[in-house]
């Protein structure tokens, strides 16, 4: 049988969503950052996620049988470390709306579902749920990614596309050295999100082609024989 380090690392090579898992027991509210969470139905709506036992936000949805899935923004790695924590006031601070059945839902995440559960059963150190989703919210954005121990950003190919052409202008010189580069301004020339730009010119910042200018935003350097090469 495999050991649980090998276990550790090799499942680590599996790229998953981000979430964290909400509930309500007792006028106290709860909340776990998870990754195991999947879609199992359709017909009916139906997730199911995994906890620790030892977890108190276990305790609280196996009580309650009610339970939020906030599914993280590409920008809330911060929320998905402090919910990580067993420790701390972890709600504090954060946009927080009440589903119906009292659940704390985190409003300014990506996405979320209210959930009731249907059944659970312990398997090893975890408990799974198996939830009817009673409702679903989202909205426009990018996913916070886990991989390897490490939270992260996913790359879609629009953003290899948006970078590329925005290299591709820089190098051309359809930007003046005078252009201040305004992120809403391009995203609505290429269609795309603004985080979409926002990842392209940090990445130009780095190639050493913008530059972040504290008055007028990311502007253009000027393009030598040096900085195009290594471009």
């Amino acid at each position: 049988m495999t050991d649980k380090e090998t276990f550790r690392h090799v499942i680590g090579h599996f790229a998953s969503g981000v979430t964290v898992l909400t509930s309500r027991d007792k006028d106290d509210d709860f909340g776990a950052t998870a990754s195991a969470v999947s879609s199992l139905s359709l017909e009916p709506p139906m997730l199911l996620v995994c906890l620790n036992t030892r977890g108190s936000t276990q305790q609280a949805i196996h009580a309650s049988r009610a339970f939020g899935v906030n599914i993280l923004d590409e920008d809330q790695g911060v929320v998905a470390e402090r919910f990580a924590s067993p420790h701390g006031p972890k709600f504090e601070g954060l946009n927080v709306e009440r589903g119906e059945d009292g659940v704390p839902l985190l409003a300014d995440s990506l996405a979320y579902c209210e959930c009731r559960v249907a059944e659970d059963v312990v398997a090893g150190t975890h408990r799974v749920f198996l939830a009817n989703v009673t409702r679903a919210v989202a909205r426009e954005g990018s996913p916070l990614t886990y991989f390897r121990g490490k939270f992260g950003r996913f790359e879609v190919e629009q953003d290899r596309v948006v970078y590329g052409e925005l290299r591709s202008r820089i190098l051309s010189r359809s930007f003046s050295l005078d252009d201040s580069l305004d992120i809403g301004t391009l995203a609505k020339d290429l269609d795309v999100l603004p985080a979409t730009v926002h990842h392209a010119v940090t990445k130009l910042v780095a190639d050493g082609l913008l530059e972040r200018d504290p008055q007028r935003g990311y502007v253009v350097k000027p393009v030598t024989p040096e900085s195009s090469e290594q471009a």
